[in-house]
């Protein structure tokens, strides 16, 4: 693999221990930015931005479509002349980059992900709960740009899209060898050696 690659996908990974997605701020209309305490895809896409560019990675904002609405943020990294979108703001273990030239697909905590590509846009799809592969979210090759994405992000407490999520509290986080997901009262536990657990 390439080195450059390695460490994109290694910090990636480091920064979802390090931090929950969840949507507490939104949903309890907390204004609060630049968190250390997790948040939505707006706050850890910004945070995680900053650092890559510590790390002397070229990254820019873009946006997907989750349930056809264009609400959710990611990064565009350019590593040696190719395109990779990273995400670490789905509440998904998404820990791989997503190259723009060829499909991919991995497991991780007994998930599995996997992109297909299509002529102006990525699927990339997820296998959970015994199921069989479904689309996650719609990533379009051509995006708003930067500056109108960073005003949708300032402007998301004072003017908030419908999320699909809204009225319902989400939590999810890796903690050792599992990662968990909290949906409302329900509590999914996914482990690579172990059946997924719900409660």
């Amino acid at each position: 693999m390439n080195q450059k690659l390695k460490k994109l996908e290694d910090l990636t990974l480091e920064y979802l221990k390090k931090r929950p997605f969840h949507n507490l701020f939104i949903t309890y209309e907390l204004d609060i930015k630049g968190s250390k305490i997790g948040g939505t895809c707006s706050d850890l896409t910004l945070e995680f931005k900053g650092i890559l560019e510590q790390n002397e990675f070229k990254s820019t904002l873009h946006c997907s479509l989750v349930d056809g609405a264009e609400i959710h943020k990611l990064l565009k990294v350019e590593i040696e002349g190719r395109f990779y979108f990273i995400d670490v703001g789905f509440g998904w273990p998404t820990i791989k980059a997503f190259p723009l030239d060829e499909p991919i697909e991995y497991f991780c905590y007994g998930i599995g992900f996997r992109s297909i590509l299509k002529e102006e846009f990525m699927e990339i799809q997820v296998k959970k709960d015994g199921k069989e592969y479904e689309e996650f979210f719609i990533i379009p090759f051509a995006s708003k740009s930067e500056e109108e994405i960073l005003q949708k992000i300032e402007n998301r407490f004072s003017n908030k899209p419908d999320y699909p999520f809204d009225g319902t509290l989400l939590y999810s986080f890796i903690h050792e060898d599992a990662f968990y997901f909290i949906r409302g009262n329900k509590k999914f536990i996914y482990r690579e050696d172990t059946k997924n657990k719900r409660r």
